[in-house]
């Protein structure tokens, strides 16, 4: 697998159920009546816990379908999947 398919479905599977959930949690907060900003809270904790589930299942995936390690995490942290030097 390359590269660049790895790091498309990495966005798939992570980044933008984030977002959905930022957007959704915040749409929630304000259908009750409260702030806008207690939503995107929310969203982003719950965000964080997945994305730290996520991004590990994903990068195990990659690299049993061998994408190189050391380009993984270059585009991985160039896409905000990945810290620096999470892989080494």
């Amino acid at each position: 697998m390359t590269t660049s398919k790895a790091i498309l479905i990495g966005w798939l599977l992570i980044i933008i159920p984030i977002v959905g959930l930022v957007v959704l949690s915040t749409l929630i907060a304000m259908n009750y009546g409260m702030r806008s900003q207690f939503g995107i809270l929310i969203g982003a904790v719950i965000g964080w816990v997945y994305w730290s589930i996520m991004v590990n299942k994903w990068i195990k995936w990659s690299l049993k379908k061998g994408v190189d390690k050391e380009a993984l995490q270059k585009y991985g942290q160039w896409f905000l999947l990945l810290w620096p030097n999470q892989l080494k």
